[in-house]
């Protein structure tokens, strides 16, 4: 378990180096630790590579450009950004129906995993 006091010298850490977001993530030999990352398009794919990642899985996602102090508070902090709609091109119209059913399996499946996090 992370002390708040902990998460307070890890979130200013990672503000000094200007990251967007921090991941605390938790293994079975290290225990809990910080992944900076610097844009929020990067961010999807870092919770994915280290939730894949045998015996790591990514606890809480703090927004640094956030307030620390509401953050911390909370009992699980989930600050991912909202996904960006784009209106695709014609040509990707085929594909487009494919791809729904895939984000919408992936996206069931992250708020699977947020719940079970959260118990």
């Amino acid at each position: 378990m992370t002390s708040k006091n902990e998460l307070r010298v890890w979130f200013e850490r990672g503000v000094s180096r200007k990251a967007a977001y921090m991941l605390i993530c938790d293994t079975f030999n290290v225990g809990h630790f910080p992944i900076y990352v610097d844009h929020s398009s990067a961010l999807r794919a870092n919770v994915n590579r280290y939730n894949d990642t045998p015996m790591t899985r990514v606890l809480e996602v703090y927004d640094l450009q956030a307030g620390m102090e509401e953050q911390i508070r909370e009992a699980v902090t989930w600050r991912m950004p909202p996904v960006i709609n784009v209106q695709l091109p014609a040509v990707f119209q085929a594909r487009r129906s494919q791809e729904r059913r895939q984000i919408h399996i992936s996206v069931l499946y992250e708020r699977r995993l947020h719940l079970e996090r959260r118990c």
